[in-house]
């Protein structure tokens, strides 16, 4: 939300991260506030999320796309921040997979599936679509597993 929420994680040889989303919003978009570091190597981040904490290649207003469809051409590379489905259809994709791509032959399969909680207390899915959110993924085209009007956010 960038309202200077705090997230607060151990990180030195964690292996297992829950909500790959957010560990990938942090480590691209924000600068640490405060890192505790034993030995030289840091053991637990703190980020805050708030435009003063953004890296400043990312310290812009969402822009908002509307599409329709389910390969998307954004006429050109963009950082995707959300994406929001709205239709019937694709309220019933639970489990299935996004994928962006810089060029439309070489696609990168997200790691969060649709449905998947990307952001504790944040309900994904319901039933005019679902939500979906990127860490500012730079990409030209998108493709979900269903036909529908889209919002589509960048930064």
């Amino acid at each position: 939300m960038r309202k200077g929420e705090y997230l607060i994680e151990l990180t030195h040889n964690y292996e297992l991260k829950f909500y790959p989303y957010a560990w990938e919003y942090v480590e691209t978009m924000l600068e640490p506030v405060y890192e505790v570091k034993v030995g030289g190597a840091t053991i637990l981040t703190i980020w805050k999320n708030d435009l003063e904490h953004t890296k400043l290649s990312y310290r812009k207003e969402e822009i908002l796309i509307k599409r329709f469809g389910n390969v998307i051409d954004m006429g050109e590379e963009v950082n995707l921040t959300r994406l929001r489905a709205m239709s019937i259809a694709c309220s019933q994709t639970s489990g299935g997979v996004i994928e962006t791509s810089l060029d439309g032959v070489k696609w990168q399969r997200e790691k969060d599936l649709i449905g998947n909680e990307q952001i504790y207390g944040i309900s994904p899915v319901d039933k005019d679509g679902f939500i979906f959110f990127f860490p500012a993924r730079r990409a030209r085209y998108i493709k979900i597993p269903c036909e529908g009007a889209l919002s589509i956010y960048t930064i």
